[in-house]
């Protein structure tokens, strides 16, 4: 009798995992223009800089599946690492002489912080070798959400403040994939206070990644980011955040108008904005929604190109009118 022979490929859509990781000081400093420089060598000359130790990973994956069980009979257990639902779709393929409980082939939905049962295996005939391969992907939040119609979202940075709309929905540079075609980007300096759109509770933080470039195979995983699940089941991504600005805890509730982190320009990224946009799963897929803004005159406002978008002057009262 032989034992398995088992390939595991890991797949998650739209948020690459990778197993490696380093560590890596970081050199934090300002120019002779006050401009902040962020970098993984020390500034020129004998420039003051904050330096801090960082570990960086290709981003973290928000599922976990674990192998347990007997080297004949052998379970799979998936444990959801994020603060809201994920969706998981699994499949054996090129298998032998392998059954499997309850199915080869399923899709289901992990709670958040959850660990659940994924399947079961056993050899057919166990006197004879058997072998299969595992391919599983997943995608953030639950299938066949309806985005509430009626919901007004704030422009995603401090009350008051006004910035210019520089790529709005079905933006020919990055905003024409399902997922993207709802965003809006914002243009703003490195820094700028971020504000939360809509409240909801903190799914999950990116907030490790310094570097930020045109190269979207090198630069694309790595974009500091917030995902925060509404009551909706909708899903607020900000992204390509500054280093280590995050103010928020996965887990913790946050209100609309509350101060969430700072932008950047990390990530694919042309140049200093914040990518904001709504989405939710389609099954085993995310698009994204449009969204209207609240601004400072109190009217409803859907974002076009190089409109500037002011935020009400009072977070309180904001936050009042929206709900």
């Amino acid at each position: 009798m032989h034992h398995v022979s088992l390939i595991t490929l890991v797949g998650i859509m739209l948020l690459v995992a990778s197993p490696t990781s380093h560590a890596s000081k970081l050199y934090q400093y300002k120019d002779d223009n006050g401009r902040i420089h962020f970098s993984d060598t020390p500034p020129p000359g004998n420039r003051e800089a904050k330096v801090s130790q960082l570990d960086f990973d290709e981003a973290k994956p928000l599922l976990h599946v674990v192998k347990s069980g007997t080297r004949n009979n052998p379970e799979y257990v998936v444990t959801n690492s994020a603060y809201g639902p994920i969706q998981l779709s699994y499949e054996l393929s090129s298998q032998s002489n392998t059954r499997a409980t309850p199915s080869s082939s399923s899709t289901l939905v992990v709670p958040g912080g959850k660990t659940v049962k994924m399947l079961a295996l056993s050899p057919v005939d166990p006197q004879r070798s058997w072998s299969y391969q595992l391919k599983y992907s997943y995608v953030p939040g639950s299938p066949d959400v309806t985005h509430d119609q009626d919901a007004l979202y704030l422009p995603p940075f401090a009350p008051g403040k006004a910035f210019a709309v520089s790529q709005a929905f079905n933006g020919s540079f990055s905003h024409n994939k399902p997922h993207s075609q709802y965003a809006v980007d914002f243009s703003m300096p490195e820094g700028t206070p971020i504000h939360a759109s809509r409240g909801g509770v903190v799914m999950s933080v990116e907030q490790n990644f310094y570097k930020g470039g045109t190269d979207i195979a090198r630069f694309g995983p790595d974009a500091n980011m917030i995902r925060i699940l509404h009551s909706d089941g909708t899903m607020g991504v900000y992204a390509h955040l500054q280093v280590d600005s995050v103010a928020v805890t996965p887990g913790k509730s946050v209100k609309a108008a509350q101060f969430i982190a700072r932008s950047g320009n990390t990530g694919f990224s042309t140049g200093p904005h914040l990518h904001f946009v709504v989405q939710k799963n389609t099954g085993m897929d995310v698009g994204s929604v449009p969204i209207q803004f609240m601004t400072a005159d109190g009217s409803r406002k859907t974002p076009a190109l190089g409109m500037m978008m002011r935020a009400p002057d009072s977070g309180l009262q904001a936050e009042s009118a929206y709900r």
